[in-house]
């Protein structure tokens, strides 16, 4: 499950009509994903997408034992960042490339 943040469309200044969609989206990662490091995903290699930044949810207690969630943005995370069932990846990709990596859920 993803939900695409905005799309660039980029037309090629040739006689040709190609027009290229670049999508931010919010994702989900796949199962097989999580436990990786940025590195062992090797998302630009195997899916040609870019991970520009995760989203941690932080759970807190308070005073009346209520349990608070906020997220944390890591913004252009290290590679060596362990990918985590709940992160929710900031990626950019055309919108087949981000389907390949996002959880079915």
């Amino acid at each position: 499950v993803f939900t695409i943040i905005f799309v660039l469309l980029n037309t090629n200044n040739s006689n040709t009509k190609m027009i290229v969609k670049t999508c931010f989206a919010n994702v989900r990662p796949r199962e097989d994903l999580v436990g990786k490091t940025l590195r062992e995903a090797c998302f630009h290699d195997h899916f040609r997408i870019a991970v520009i930044g995760i989203q941690q949810p932080k759970r807190s207690v308070d005073d009346r034992g209520e349990v608070h969630e906020e997220l944390i943005l890591l913004p252009i995370p290290d590679l060596d960042n362990v990918i985590n069932e709940d992160d929710i990846l900031i990626i950019v990709g055309n919108q087949s490339q981000i389907e390949l990596v996002a959880r079915k859920e």
